[in-house]
């Protein structure tokens, strides 16, 4: 079975900063509920778990997970969930080209997974928000290029 782990290739400095900066204003916004008891009302409560919620969205949004491939099927790994799309049932192709490249939103790499039986459409992005940091582009592309070959011979 071979492994894509794409998130050795999604982090940088930028990336790590914008998480420690959220899980300090998390932490201070919970210590603040706690310490003071003015601050116990239904907006304060609002606000914190609409931050809470959007902190959760952005990170997500940067984790990629893991792609592996055997020769029955395909398996992404993302945070708690792990989906499995056998080549049986799914017909699978990985895009090489890179999308998004808009200023508000990460670049990302699709794989397009269509269920034979039913002829739905689904899209996996793979994010690469690793641009700027010791050639992560050229690494995450090489991998991109990799699996897109190993997808086509295995299909085939």
């Amino acid at each position: 079975m071979k492994n894509y782990p794409f998130f050795k290739y999604n982090m940088n400095i930028k990336t790590f900063f914008t998480f420690i900066v959220a899980l300090a204003i998390l932490g201070l916004g919970l210590y603040l509920f706690i310490t003071y008891e003015v601050l116990r009302v239904w907006q304060f409560w609002l606000v914190y778990a609409v931050f809470v919620i959007s902190t959760m969205n952005i990170f997500s949004t940067y984790v990629n997970g893991t792609v592996s491939i055997n020769n029955r099927a395909l398996f992404y790994k993302r945070g708690f969930s792990d989906k499995k799309y056998p080549f049986s049932q799914y017909m699978l192709e990985c895009d090489t080209r890179l999308h998004g490249r808009a200023i508000s939103f990460l670049p990302y790499y699709t794989i397009n997974i269509l269920n034979l039986e039913t002829g739905k459409e689904e899209k996996i992005k793979l994010r690469n928000a690793a641009i700027v940091h010791k050639n992560g582009r050229k690494n995450f592309h090489l991998e991109i290029e990799s699996l897109a070959e190993q997808l086509k011979k295995i299909q085939a």
